[in-house]
C-alpha cells in the first residue's frame, strides 16, 4: 500500500514538473549583477514559442526597475518636477533574432515616495519580460544585451550584461506542454506602456534625457 501511494506522488510530482514552464524552457546560462561581495540579480534567458523571454531573480531586499518606469513617473508627476528616476531595464537584440510585437513584463510594484514627489515602479523576486521574436533563416544563438539599474535600499548598481540563448527542440507532448505554459505565462503580464511607436526589430534608443522614443506604446 505504502508503495502505491509513494508511485502515486511520484506520478504527480512528475507531472507538476513537467507543467511548469520554468522546468521545460532551455534557459541561457546566468549572468549576474554583484555588490561587490555577492550576487544580488540573476538573469537568464531562452527562446519558446516564438518569444524571447527573460527572466531575472532578485536577491532579498533588491529590486530593477520597469522597462517603463519613466513614463509611469511621468504620468504620475503630471508636470511636476521630479527628484529623480531611475532607469528601467532595457533589452536589446544585437544577433539572430529581430523583435515582431510588444514587450510584456511581469506587473511592476509601485515603489513609489509620493510625499517625496518621487515615483517609481519596479521588478522583486521572479520578473518575466517577452516578446514575439522572428529568427533569422538559419536560427541558432540569439544575443541580447540587457541594461539597467538594481538597488536596494542603500546602493544600486548598474546591470550590463549580454546573454546568449537558442530555440528549444523537443517532442510533440513536451512542446505542447511548452506552448500552453508560456500562453499561461504571458496572460499574467502586462503590456510596456511606451510614449511612441516603435519598428519591429529596431532596438530602443535613449535620449539624453532617457526617454525610449522608439519603443512600443
Amino acid at each position: 500500500m505504502h508503495s502505491y501511494l509513494l508511485l502515486i506522488a511520484i506520478a504527480i510530482l512528475t507531472q507538476d514538473q513537467l507543467s511548469h514552464p520554468d522546468d521545460l524552457l532551455p534557459w541561457s546560462a546566468t549572468a549576474t549583477v554583484t555588490d561587490g561581495t555577492s550576487t544580488v540579480v540573476r538573469f537568464q534567458a531562452c527562446i519558446a514559442s516564438k518569444h524571447l523571454i527573460v527572466r531575472a531573480v532578485h536577491d532579498k531586499g533588491w529590486h530593477t526597475y520597469a522597462m517603463d518606469n519613466r513614463q509611469r513617473a511621468m504620468k504620475a508627476l503630471q508636470g511636476k518636477q521630479s527628484l529623480g528616476i531611475e532607469e528601467g531595464l532595457q533589452v536589446k537584440i544585437t544577433k539572430g533574432a529581430t523583435l515582431t510585437g510588444k514587450w510584456l513584463q511581469t506587473p511592476p510594484k509601485d515603489l513609489s515616495q509620493p510625499e517625496m514627489r518621487w515615483y517609481t515602479y519596479g521588478f522583486e523576486d521572479s520578473t518575466y519580460l517577452a516578446c514575439p521574436i522572428q529568427q533569422e533563416d538559419t536560427p541558432e544563438t540569439v544575443t541580447l544585451e540587457i541594461k539597467g539599474q538594481a538597488c536596494n535600499s542603500s546602493s544600486c548598481r548598474q546591470v550590463d550584461l549580454t546573454l546568449n540563448c537558442q530555440a528549444v527542440q523537443l517532442e510533440s507532448t513536451q512542446q505542447r506542454q511548452l506552448n500552453e505554459q508560456i500562453a499561461k505565462l504571458l496572460k499574467e503580464l502586462a503590456p510596456v506602456i511606451f510614449e511612441d511607436s516603435h519598428t519591429p526589430g529596431r532596438a530602443p534608443k535613449v535620449s539624453s534625457s532617457g526617454t525610449d522614443p522608439d519603443m512600443p506604446d
